[in-house]
């Protein structure tokens, strides 16, 4: 895999400090959200598509485009900001390679972007096997809500066709998922 070209700019740097001070801001003190590790074939369809992701932290927002594969082998993950680079993920199902751009703040890992995008594409039913005890998965006809006891931790609901709302309380932040290839697991059949 290249390496990542270019630096981010001033707007990705601003992003970065916002969520490095909202992940020490007296979120909720809670368990984090187990991370799903699904592999790549457990989705059970190939999947190639170009998503635009609004990341919101507060006031606080930053556009990205976002390039997504996934066939049996591998989830490959690209993502552009003004153009540039900025995070290439791959999982093979095993091992999470990431590259990320000088200024990446650790409070979006890598696992944490597997794990929205799992949480996203793949059936319930196969997230439902993997979580530990006192976690649950609810699925309604508006999307999905991932909870703790009685916490909710994320929650993914579509607001509408092709646009997906992802709420992840714990880390404290809100995406906007825009998707025109291709319906997310969580849209209504």
């Amino acid at each position: 895999m290249p390496p990542l070209r270019g630096a981010p700019g001033l707007a990705l740097a601003n992003l970065m400090m916002v969520l490095m001070l909202a992940a020490c801001a007296g979120l909720p003190q809670a368990r984090t959200p187990p991370l799903l590790h699904l592999s790549p074939a457990s989705l059970g369809r190939e999947l190639a598509l170009v998503q635009r992701l609004e990341i919101r932290v507060g006031a606080q927002s930053r556009t990205f485009d976002v390039a997504l594969e996934i066939d049996a082998n591998e989830l490959r993950v690209v993502m552009l900001q003004f153009g540039q680079t900025v995070a290439r993920l791959v999982w093979d199902g095993h091992q999470l390679q990431q590259q990320l751009a000088p200024g990446w703040p650790a409070v979006i890992s890598a696992a944490q972007v597997l794990n929205d995008l799992q949480m996203l594409w793949w059936p319930t039913d196969k997230i439902r096997a993997v979580l530990p005890a006192g976690w649950a998965l609810i699925e309604s006809a508006q999307g999905r809500e991932l909870r703790h006891g009685d916490q909710l931790v994320t929650s993914l609901v579509m607001v509408a066709p092709g646009h997906i709302e992802l709420k992840q309380f714990l880390v404290g932040y809100l995406l906007h998922v825009h998707s025109k290839d291709a319906e997310p697991e969580i849209a209504p059949r």
